[in-house]
Formats: C-alpha cells, structure tokens, sequence
C-alpha cells in the first residue's frame, strides 16, 4: 500500500508471508539370514532389523515495513529522510517418528515395530522489531553528507542486552562538479572524496541458545 500524501510526503506500508511445506520417509529393509549362513562362519550374517522413519516440516516468515519519506529542496540543499519500522516473525515446526525395528518385511511402516516407538519435536518462533532512519542532504550536486541509524530488539538475546543500535555516516565530496577547471579535462570524467564510518549489527545464534546449558 502506498499513499502520496503531498509533493514531499510519501508513505509506504507493505508486507510479505514466505511459507514452505515438506515430508520426507527414510527407510531400510527388514532381512533374516538362513541358519547355516549363520553357523558357516564364512558370513559376518548378523540379522537387519529394518527401520522406517517420517519426517514433516513447516517453516513460515512474515515480515512487514513502514515507511514514511520526506524530500525537500531548500535552495541549493536537498534532502532526503526514510523513517522506517520493521516486524519479522520466523517460525519452524519439525516432527519425526520412526520404527528401529519392524516386525514385517518390506512394510515401511511406523506402526509395523518392535517396541516403542521414537519421536522427536521442535517447534522454534523468533520475533525481531526494528526502527531506522536514513537522511541524505546534498548541497548543489557536489556536496553529499549521509546518516543512517537503526535499532533493532531481538528475542533470540537476554532480555538485558536484546536491544543494540548501529548507525552509520559518510561524506562526498565530487571534485569534477564543484572544481570547474576539472571539467574540461577530457582525460578525467570524475573524481570524487568521500570518507565513510560504519557499525554493523547482526545476530547469529540460534533460538533458544541461551537456554541451552
């Protein structure tokens, strides 16, 4: 959704669902040697039990932004500003159930076991919140100054230590604009200056690390 409110106002609301869906079967044959390939000694003939496994999955991402962007002209200075927020939602569901030993040949079959059978589950959901800023001003197309800062809240940290800021700035200079003795140089189509510094923030852990001993 996008809405233009005046000449320098612009608002943007847009959201996105990724969701994928998979079921897998492992599976080995059941097999009993003969008595005498047992008693011959000739064979290492150790009895196969066969097992049989399914596996489901599900994994879903919803992600939605809000932007709002203001541009404005002064004179000889523009400027550019974003004011942003974003929501990101993961989730991963996994189940597994198997059979190590079946009683019946070539029956791939969870409920064709030996015994009890064995199961595992996961079920993961992660949220991240974040707000940002980014403004750009420009003075008479050779002068660029750059400022970017975004916080991010993340469960998948301490509840101490789950908000961590990033901001980042940079400045140009375009020497072939703002010099004009540099124009006509027909051996020079542009030169600029431009110094920059950053901070990067991201998370790597998986969820519920921290809970793990």
């Amino acid at each position: 959704l996008e809405l233009q409110a005046t000449k320098w106002l612009n608002v943007l609301y847009r959201i996105g669902i990724t969701n994928q869906q998979f079921d897998s079967k492992f599976y080995s044959a059941k097999y009993n040697y003969s008595t005498y390939a047992k008693g011959s000694g000739k064979y290492n003939a150790r009895d196969i039990a066969g097992s049989a496994a399914d596996f489901s999955g599900n994994t879903s991402r919803l992600n939605q932004d809000f932007f709002v962007t203001i541009n404005n002209q002064l004179g000889p200075i523009s400027s550019n500003l974003i004011l942003g927020t974003n929501v990101r939602e993961d989730r991963r569901k996994f189940i597994q159930v198997s059979a190590n030993a079946l009683v019946l040949p070539d029956l791939y079959n969870v409920t064709n076991r030996v015994g009890e059978p064995g199961a595992t589950a996961t079920d993961f959901l992660t949220r991240q919140y974040g707000v940002y800023a980014d403004w750009n001003l420009g003075f008479r197309d050779y002068l660029f100054l750059h400022l970017s800062g975004r916080n991010d809240w993340s469960s998948l940290l301490s509840k101490e230590k789950r908000s961590y800021f990033y901001p980042s700035a940079d400045v140009s200079f375009v020497l072939t604009k703002a010099l004009p003795s540099l124009r006509d140089l027909t051996w020079l189509s542009s030169a600029r200056i431009r110094a920059a510094a950053t901070r990067v923030g991201n998370v790597t852990i998986g969820a519920y690390s921290l809970a793990t001993p």
